[in-house]
């Protein structure tokens, strides 16, 4: 008796992860680059109830066994490509397939995002640099930040569609 009501709460609290992980999805259904989760459950042991020689007295092809629930195996998250959104703005870039934009938080921390809201703005010693909503600087490929000359206009910088930066000078 005991045994099948500690396979029914292992059930009943594995099913509670599986509320809560499609509840996070639906709460961040709106939220810019958030990548969905999926909850991968496992079976717990099974024990026998009957030897094999007690099946083959019973004509069971297998002897009779009873498992011990079901637990969480783990919680993996779909890093398939969402859908893209034209906001007007021209710093703003978006990933198509594959990657990630890297940003730093400071000198020892860099953390990637697939979150193209970014932005120019100036830093420190007079330089444009581009930078997340947040202010957080752009890395280049090299692990530097994104970074353009003094005076050089916002309306100069563009991208390419392979994540190229290009300034325009006088001469076009």
């Amino acid at each position: 008796m005991m045994r099948s009501l500690w396979t029914a709460a292992s059930g009943m609290t594995s099913q509670q992860a599986q509320v809560d992980t499609i509840s996070n999805n639906l709460a961040n259904v709106n939220t810019v680059a958030y990548k969905q989760e999926n909850v991968n459950f496992k079976s717990l042991l099974y024990q026998s109830l009957q030897s094999e020689e007690q099946a083959a007295e019973s004509n069971n092809p297998t002897p009779m066994q009873v498992g011990h629930g079901v637990r969480v195996g783990s919680i993996s998250r779909n890093f398939a490509q969402g859908t893209l959104v034209e906001t007007g703005n021209p710093h703003d870039l978006a990933l198509i397939g594959n990657g990630f934009f890297a940003v730093s938080l400071s000198e020892e921390e860099t953390v990637y995002t697939r979150d193209g809201n970014f932005s120019l703005a100036q830093t420190s010693d007079g330089t444009l640099a581009l930078v997340t909503a947040e202010g957080y600087p752009v890395l280049s490929t090299d692990g530097e930040a994104i970074t353009f000359e003094d005076g050089v206009g916002m309306s100069r910088i563009s991208f390419d569609s392979y994540g190229m930066v290009y300034v325009t000078d006088d001469e076009g």
